[in-house]
């Protein structure tokens, strides 16, 4: 076998892969496995570099859910302080799935965009001409997050009026 022919064989790396584009269309239903194996498949720099393409953006946020980690948490906060209505809801709840994932060890990484994430939350949260439903959100995400100590010092600016929905 020629080199050529050997180049004709191997799948060209920038060709769209049918496999992926099925589990994107499965996904886009918002089925909890769909966005699990598309995290899976994708990965959060996958689903972050797609999220800055409209068609598949509300489909990131919601599979973003899904990670180990915090890499997507200063993402998901972004959004939520200036997306859509829609892109919010998804991306608070995004970030509350992620905080609710029991974690048994943490990457130091991690620490950075969990910081991140949780700055920004809070900026939400204390934008008094932000949506209530989206700064009660964020002030559910923040509580749930907690344990981690990205609040270290700042927990009780947290405003307290305002309860998750």
């Amino acid at each position: 076998m020629g080199s050529d022919a050997a180049a004709e064989a191997q799948p060209d790396a920038h060709a769209p892969d049918p496999r992926v584009d099925d589990l994107w269309d499965s996904a886009a239903d918002g089925e909890v496995a769909d966005l699990a194996r598309l995290h899976d498949r994708e990965g959060d720099r996958g689903l972050l570099d797609r999220a800055a393409w409209p068609p598949y953006r509300a489909t990131a946020i919601r599979a973003l859910a899904y990670g180990d980690d915090f890499t997507a948490l200063p993402f998901l906060a972004g959004v939520a302080l200036s997306g859509t209505d829609a892109e919010a809801d998804a991306a608070l709840e995004s970030a509350r799935t992620l905080a609710a994932v029991p974690r048994r060890t943490r990457d130091p990484e991690d620490a950075e965009e969990l910081r991140q994430g949780c700055e920004s939350l809070l900026v939400l949260a204390r934008a008094v001409d932000a949506p209530r439903g989206r700064r009660a959100g964020a002030v559910s995400a923040l509580r749930m997050l907690e344990g981690t100590g990205c609040l270290h010092g700042t927990a009780e600016a947290v405003p307290a009026d305002l309860g998750a929905k």
